[in-house]
């Protein structure tokens, strides 16, 4: 099987109702030469029945008999990752549906080793009402991008309901990069 463009590494311990939409947003994905990694770190039934509900030969499941520390886990999804280029989607988050589209644009574009993006934020209806449950925050100036915004919305992609707001988030994220692993399985990406 050749090489995917892109690895997606989930991590995930115990929080299945949020990993379907992490895996459903890169199912859903307009670019399609991807992978899709759940690290599962020793989660109950619900998780593996999860990924289950997504029967996609891109999908593997990777779970550990043992809990890990968060570090570990995250190393063993990316070790297994085979992508020519690799992210880290948080099992709460998800890809809009045209990151990797975006992101292979100006991969090829620019020859690069390494991508970071502003990301837009969603907080989930279940959060405290202290926390603005439901908000949706989206970046929208050219210098967050670098360029100006490709895509807008009237409305928030998680339904009716959502708040909209226009916050800039600048500070740095592993989980908001795509990079190319050197030396895939010559060691570890940090220490654990």
């Amino acid at each position: 099987m050749p090489k995917p463009r892109f690895s997606v590494v989930i991590p995930t311990r115990e929080r299945a109702k949020y990993l379907d939409y992490a895996i459903r947003s890169c199912l859903a994905q307009s670019f399609g030469d991807l992978e899709i990694i759940v690290a599962d770190n020793c989660s109950s039934a619900s998780t593996r029945e999860t990924v289950e509900r997504h029967p996609d030969q891109r999908i593997r499941y990777l779970r550990s008999d043992q809990s890990l520390a968060m570090s570990a886990n995250w190393e063993r999804g990316l070790q297994a990752a085979t992508g020519e280029y690799v992210t880290v989607l948080g099992d709460d988050d998800a890809l809009l549906l045209h990151a990797l589209a975006d992101a292979d644009s100006l991969l090829r574009s620019t020859h690069s080793e390494a991508l970071r993006w502003t990301c837009a934020h969603y907080r989930w209806p279940d959060v405290a009402p202290e926390l603005a449950p439901n908000l949706f925050l989206i970046p929208t100036s050219s210098e967050a991008c670098g360029r100006a915004p490709r895509r807008s919305f009237a409305t928030s992609p998680m339904g009716s309901g959502t708040t909209m707001s226009s916050r800039l988030s600048t500070t740095p994220s592993f989980t908001a990069t795509l990079f190319r692993p050197s030396g895939h399985g010559q060691g570890k990406y940090w220490r654990v």
